[in-house]
């Protein structure tokens, strides 16, 4: 009988912990098939540039190897999505286009096209006007 109480009160702890596991690993990461379009496009043109290596981070071997590591690699990067979001597929588009252009300026930094430019991220608020929107705006002090 306390065999059974025990089996039972295992099962329900691991159900539990898997339960609970599964809710706490969401996540709420956004394009992270964008990234991917984009980080594959950078990584089979990569090598067409020399100066760009697909040895770092974590792409070792000649040739080919190099692309396929690399497209592995932020396969699982782009997981936590981009900080800027997903602007929709015809933007995605245009800028994996650019890459595959091939000028290795822009496979280096997408961003650095007109294309890709909504890859940066936008700048925050100066610190002094995140004051004045909550309201901690330091009181001046009125003239005598």
């Amino acid at each position: 009988m306390l065999r059974k109480v025990l089996v039972r009160l295992g099962l329900v702890s691991v159900i539990g912990t898997g339960i609970a596991l599964a809710v706490a690993c969401g996540t709420d990461a956004v394009g992270i098939e964008t990234c991917r379009q984009i980080e594959s496009a950078r990584c089979r043109q990569a090598p067409n540039c020399p100066n760009i290596s697909l040895a770092q981070p974590l792409h070792p071997g000649p040739g080919t190897r190099d692309v396929d590591a690399c497209v592995r690699f932020y396969n699982d990067a782009c997981q936590h999505g981009l900080e800027v979001g997903d602007p929709g597929a015809p933007v995605v588009k245009l800028c994996v286009d650019a890459i595959n252009r091939g000028d290795c300026k822009i496979v280096e930094k997408p961003e650095s096209d007109p294309a890709c430019a909504w890859l940066i991220p936008p700048a925050p608020p100066p610190a002094d006007a995140a004051a004045d929107v909550t309201g901690d705006a330091p009181v001046e002090a009125a003239a005598d």
